[in-house]
């Protein structure tokens, strides 16, 4: 691998770890706030505000990873998604 490979490599890692990981963390807590494990006088509010904080903030970042992951799998051996 190359100087050019070894670059690609690392900003797909570090997307993956810094951006993407963070996002997909978040998704799972929001939606526990969601789920029937909130007592059922709470849940409204809480999925109501946890709904919002999902469109807000985890749709947008996480709706540029397929892009990215597109874009970029043809470089690297071990994507082999499509």
């Amino acid at each position: 691998m190359g100087k050019r490979g070894w670059m690609r490599y690392q900003h797909l890692l570090h997307y993956a770890e810094g951006s993407f990981a963070l996002m997909l963390v978040v998704g799972v807590i929001l939606a526990v706030f969601g789920s029937n494990k909130i007592p059922f006088f709470l849940r409204p509010i809480t999925g109501f505000v946890a709904d919002k904080i999902y469109k807000a903030f985890v749709v947008p970042h996480c709706g540029e990873a397929p892009r990215l992951f597109g874009r970029n799998a043809r470089h690297f051996a071990f994507c082999c998604w499509r």
